[in-house]
C-alpha cells in the first residue's frame, strides 16, 4: 500500500514549510502541520497527508480562509456562542468515507500501536502523494 516511510518530523516540517508559503502564521502552520502529520502517524492517511493536497486546493479556491479566527457571537452568563469559521472544513470532513473496523479493540489501542511503529520506522506514505506534496508550495513550482 505505501511505497515510502518518511520520518514523522520530516513529514511535519515539510507540511509546515508549505503552509508558510500559503500565508499561514508560523503558529498556525505548526499546529495545522502537526494535525495532518499526526493523522498519518496514527495510520489515518485519509485525514493526513492524503487530504493535504485537497486542503491546499480549498485554500486556493477560497473555501478555507487561512486568517479566519473563531469569534464569540453571544454570551449568556457563563454560556458563550462561537462562530468557529470552519464550515468548509466540516463539510470536507463529513464527505470523508468511513473506515470500517476489522476487529473489536479498546478505544485507541490500534492507534497507539500504529503510532509506536510509525515513530520507530517512519510514517508510511504513498510515493506519488509524497512527490506531489513536495511540489505544492508556490516556491517549489518555480
Amino acid at each position: 500500500m505505501s511505497d515510502l516511510r518518511i520520518p514523522y518530523q520530516t513529514l511535519s516540517d515539510t507540511i509546515r514549510e508549505i503552509l508558510l508559503e500559503y500565508a499561514f502564521t508560523p503558529d498556525d502552520a505548526a499546529l495545522c502541520a502537526t494535525l495532518f502529520a499526526k493523522a498519518s502517524l496514527d495510520g489515518f492517511a485519509s485525514h493526513g497527508l492524503n487530504r493535504f493536497p485537497l486542503f491546499l486546493k480549498y485554500i486556493q479556491e477560497g473555501y478555507i480562509d487561512v486568517n479566519a479566527k473563531p469569534e464569540r457571537t453571544d454570551a449568556f452568563g457563563s454560556f458563550e456562542r462561537w462562530d468557529e469559521k470552519r464550515d468548509a472544513i466540516i463539510q470536507n470532513l463529513k464527505s470523508t468515507s468511513k473506515f470500517p473496523g476489522s476487529e473489536v479493540r479498546y478505544p485507541g489501542e490500534a492507534t497507539h500501536a500504529r503510532r509506536r511503529e510509525n515513530l520507530e520506522h517512519g510514517v508510511p506514505v504513498d510515493k506519488d502523494t509524497w512527490e506531489h506534496v513536495l511540489t505544492l508550495g508556490p516556491k517549489r513550482n518555480t
